[in-house]
């Protein structure tokens, strides 16, 4: 395809890390379609890619009723940001939230794959080396002042200068060409992974915002942690830090137009709480609610609604100096230790699907010949003593509140061979911090997720991985490095889905990662909301396209 990709479907934060039921997907990208959001089309070319979209894209017509307009959306969601404005400083989960706020160059439509957005036009030039973004014109950020092509170069300065973005060995530099249009200027081969860490990964701010706020300040960093300026459809109203978020609507919208008045996030990590306030009709979505809460208020009338899953994974840490998990042999014996099927089934009921491998079956990666580590405590306890434990261990499990059911089925079977867990329950602020930062002391629960497999892989554990996740904790070994960096280099689908096989056994062989089940995407949301959540992806809101029914 000569260096060309432009498709690029979900994965999840997860990255890592959030799956839906209480971790984080990550969206991923790769591929080798073109993708025009009016309609999508698949062509194959050999010396450029264009991508182009209208504002109404992905805009989705309820199947039921007629849109009408006011009301306030009320979203139950676990994990309150740490940083609102400039991305400087943020998370995933920080972003998650701000999301009907804050938008990108690209994102995901209907169809789960990558397309402008703020973007009228993205055009990938191989052999010139070339990226030319056309923004659509007449861009209001929420403070008044315009996102056009010196808020872009200013948005991508900072994620430059502070190594915020992946693949930086590749990146030279951007030109302005007029007031909407910049061109991205590139080195070296061919990359698949590109367009999906600069176009879609960065969230786009104001520079009028800042700017003012450096002006009052000298520093804009300290204003920019409880406030933020984007071009979304709704901007910030109100933040209560570790309560709620409030975004009211943006009456100087660029694109289509929301309708709703207002977006309100409430901050809740204890499920009972939760549940109570969705059975009490005093919220209209929960999102990360677990799948037993789900299926409950399913079962009082209230409408569970299914996406892309997410895989919830062990990830040892592998970096610490006195750290036994640099031992595959240790690692190849927590698996055998864990019968997969029999706690899948009992925590998921009848939902979750045992992995054997980080891959989906369906998706590429997958292996049928391959077996694994399939549930045996005698191989496991026969491993401890080659690998000088005959004895067994102490271990700590760090996971996100709300997982305790799954630590303690985790802990079970892993105490039965000799592996002795203590439970490590973290608030979100502790988790995150210790995902993408600080790091953790022996193995973290966590997600990862499901969609576009090398997408996912080069997102969170790849040589240059967009989330710099858990660089504090995990290290990718040279043979898995020059396996990532191979894999870049595939434009056409055989090519990427060949080496992501080669990864997925690899990983698994080593248990570098070891994966559980997978959980389907889904959440929880009152019959009067009407909402396309997930179909896009676990990283995506169209707040524009959610309404609701007048409440009698």
């Amino acid at each position: 395809m000569g260096g060309k990709i432009v498709s690029m479907k979900k994965l999840l934060f997860i990255i890592l890390a959030i799956i839906i039921t209480g971790s984080m997907i990550l969206l991923g990208c790769g591929g080798n379609e073109t993708i025009t959001t009016t309609k999508t089309t698949t062509t194959t070319q050999t010396t450029s890619t264009t991508a182009t979209s209208t504002t109404t894209s992905t805009a989705t017509t309820p199947a039921a009723g007629q849109p009408v307009s006011g009301g306030t959306l009320r979203i139950i969601y676990a994990a309150a940001p740490a940083v609102l404005g400039g991305s400087i400083e943020q998370g995933p989960f920080d972003l998650f939230v701000l999301l009907g706020g804050v938008e990108k160059i690209m994102d995901y439509n209907d169809d789960q794959v990558i397309a402008p957005w703020l973007a009228e036009s993205v055009d990938q030039d191989a052999t010139a080396k070339t990226i030319t973004v056309k923004l659509h014109p007449g861009i209001k950020c929420h403070d008044g002042s315009d996102f056009d092509a010196d808020a872009l170069m200013w948005n991508f300065q900072n994620q430059v200068e502070r190594k915020r973005i992946g693949y930086l060995n590749q990146w030279v530099g951007m030109d302005k060409v007029d007031k909407t249009t910049v061109v991205i200027h590139y080195q070296g081969d061919y990359n698949n992974q590109l367009l999906a860490a600069w176009l879609w990964s960065p969230p786009m701010y104001s520079k009028g915002a800042w700017d003012k706020a450096v002006s009052a300040t000298g520093d804009a960093s300290d204003w920019a942690r409880n406030n933020f300026s984007g071009t979304g459809p709704f901007k910030l109203k109100e933040y209560q830090r570790d309560v709620k978020l409030v975004l009211e609507r943006f009456d100087d919208y660029w694109g289509p137009k929301p309708y709703l008045d207002t977006v309100e996030w409430i901050f809740i990590p204890d499920s009972v709480t939760a549940s109570a306030m969705m059975q009490a009709g005093e919220a209209d979505i929960w999102i990360g609610g677990p799948v037993n809460d789900q299926l409950h208020l399913e079962s009082l009338g209230l409408v569970r609604q299914m996406g892309l899953g997410g895989i919830p994974c062990i990830y040892p840490n592998t970096v610490a100096e006195t750290s036994k998990w640099k031992d595959s042999r240790l690692l190849n014996a927590l698996e055998y230790a864990l019968d997969k099927p029999a706690i899948a089934k009992a925590l998921g009921q009848g939902q979750y699907t045992a992995m054997k491998m980080l891959s989906p079956k369906g998706r590429a990666g997958y292996d049928e010949a391959y077996v694994g580590h399939p549930y045996n405590p005698d191989k496991a306890k026969a491993l401890l003593a080659e690998a000088g434990y005959p004895n067994g261990f102490n271990i700590k499990l760090t996971a996100l509140v709300g997982a305790e059911d799954t630590c303690t089925a985790l802990k079970q079977y892993w105490d039965a061979v000799g592996i002795i867990t203590e439970i490590d329950i973290a608030d979100p602020g502790r988790f995150y911090g210790g995902l993408y930062g600080m790091g953790w002391d022996d193995l973290l629960l966590t997600g990862y997720g499901e969609g576009d497999m090398l997408a996912n892989f080069q997102n969170n554990l790849g040589d240059q991985p967009l989330t710099h996740m858990a660089a504090a904790s995990y290290a990718i070994p040279d043979e898995l490095l020059e396996l990532s960096m191979e894999s870049r280099t595939y434009p056409d689908k055989a090519g990427q889905d060949a080496i992501m096989k080669e990864i997925t056994i690899w990983i698994a062989e080593h248990d570098f990662i070891i994966p559980l089940w997978l959980a389907p995407g889904s959440f929880v949301r009152q019959p009067w909301l009407h909402c396309d959540y997930l179909q896009q992806g676990g990283f995506t809101f169209y707040f524009s396209h959610y309404w609701i029914e007048p409440q009698k």
